[in-house]
């Protein structure tokens, strides 16, 4: 769609350009001019859809929204504006309708960022910055009843008995001490508003919460305030997260790292008569212990046998007349792992 507005405004100014220099032109010259024309815009036309093509999609999805006739929809946005849909996410699909609540601030699922500067939502009093801005909470649900609203500031701004479907403008205020532009990036007031409702079909409670930020910046300058998610599991000596600026300053000032170096952690599996977890023998019976480990350099046995074992091994061990508990930890370079087996005794 971008691609033909653009086209069309290319267009449009062509044939201004061309309606300007036409009374001073032969037709011969009008022909060649228009060739001209139409040979730049298929030129504009193929950069204009390689650039699409190798612009790199980045869907941003809502919540879905509640279950209402066994469908649910959500919204979905292209960060990058590419201009294609080719990978976009699913925004409608079928469900289960059950018990369920939902609730937003400013039509957002949150965490919603607001960012006030003197002025404009923030105020200097004797006891530091005061913010304060009002939010528009809505919620929804379905197949509840008796609703409960809480928030997470004191004192409250947001309680008492709701009904299942209502709004409600509060006001978030709060005192910023000791403020300063090194401090700025945690300068804040942070709320999470909840509603909880009882299942009409099943008694229980079901709930939703969201989150809303006041951020006080100084001057007009916009200081990021990184979230990471955890690492991911080691893979290739390689481990990866990402890290979002809750802020949104479209800066990557202070960002941490999003990959570093790692050792796999050792892995070890033991197990008694093939079995993992536990095992039964008769009464004065033998039981075979075998392990395998990858990612270790050395192993050792501990509880009711003991010793130092390799890495991968099997061993007998006979005239078992009591529970018997056996554990094998092996170490390596990217820590240590233990595997433990119960044999039970039966007759």
């Amino acid at each position: 769609m971008k691609l033909k507005i653009f086209l069309g405004v290319l267009l449009l100014m062509s044939a201004f350009c061309f309606a300007d220099k036409a009374s001073a032109m032969t037709n011969a010259e009008k022909q060649v001019l228009i060739i001209q024309i139409k040979q730049k815009i298929l030129q504009l036309q193929a950069e204009l859809v390689k650039l699409i093509a190798n612009c790199k999609q980045n869907w941003q999805c809502n919540e879905w929204s509640l279950c209402i006739g066994g469908q649910q929809s959500r919204t979905c946005t292209d960060l990058n504006r590419c201009g294609s849909d080719t990978k976009k996410p699913k925004v409608s699909q079928t469900c289960t309708n059950k018990s369920a609540v939902k609730i937003q601030a400013n039509n957002s699922d949150g965490p919603v960022n607001i960012f006030l500067t003197l002025g404009n939502g923030a105020y200097v009093t004797n006891s530091g910055i005061e913010l304060t801005q009002n939010i528009n909470l809505q919620w929804s649900g379905v197949d509840v009843a008796s609703c409960v609203a809480s928030d997470s500031l004191t004192p409250k701004v947001f309680s008492g008995y709701k009904s299942s479907l209502s709004s409600q403008t509060v006001a978030l205020t709060g005192i910023l001490k000791n403020v300063s532009s090194s401090s700025a990036s945690s300068s804040k007031i942070t709320d999470t508003f909840k509603i909880t409702c009882v299942s009409t079909t099943t008694g229980s409670s079901v709930s939703d919460s969201v989150t809303v930020n006041l951020f006080y910046t100084i001057n007009g300058t916009c200081y990021p305030a990184w979230n990471c998610a955890d690492w991911a599991p080691c893979a290739s000596n390689k481990q990866t997260r990402t890290c979002i600026d809750w802020n949104g300053c479209g800066s990557l000032t202070d960002k941490p790292i999003e990959s570093q170096s790692c050792t796999v952690a050792p892995a070890v599996t033991l197990k008694a008569n093939g079995f993992t977890g536990t095992a039964t023998v008769v009464n004065g019976g033998s039981v075979s212990l075998s392990w395998t480990s990858s990612n270790a350099t050395s192993c050792v046995a501990s509880s009711d046998w003991s010793g130092t074992k390799s890495t991968s091994g099997s061993q007998k061990i006979t005239s078992i007349k009591t529970a018997k508990t056996f554990n094998i930890t092996c170490t390596g370079a990217g820590g240590s792992t233990t595997s433990g087996v119960t044999v039970y005794v039966s007759g």
